[in-house]
């Protein structure tokens, strides 16, 4: 009865073990993932200044463009 009683309880400190290694794979998978997370918001933040600063450069040749090929077409006689 004795042998029975030590099996049970081993099986009851494997499963403990488990459990164990779970919630600590499961805490720092979350820590992780929080890091992650806070490194692709400022990932996402400059690429949005990044972003925003070539609109402005596309606008400023645009406008560059439109000034130039004007010039070409009133030089060329077409438009006025």
């Amino acid at each position: 009865m004795n042998n029975l009683s030590e099996g049970k309880e081993k099986m009851l400190d494997e499963i403990l073990i488990a459990v164990y290694l779970i919630l600590v794979g499961v805490l720092f998978g979350g820590m992780i993932k929080d890091v992650s997370l806070d490194k692709i918001r400022d990932e996402n933040l400059v690429l949005k200044a990044a972003n925003a600063q070539l609109k402005e450069q596309v606008k400023e040749l645009d406008y560059k463009q439109a000034k130039l090929t004007k010039k070409i077409a009133e030089m060329n006689g077409i438009g006025g």
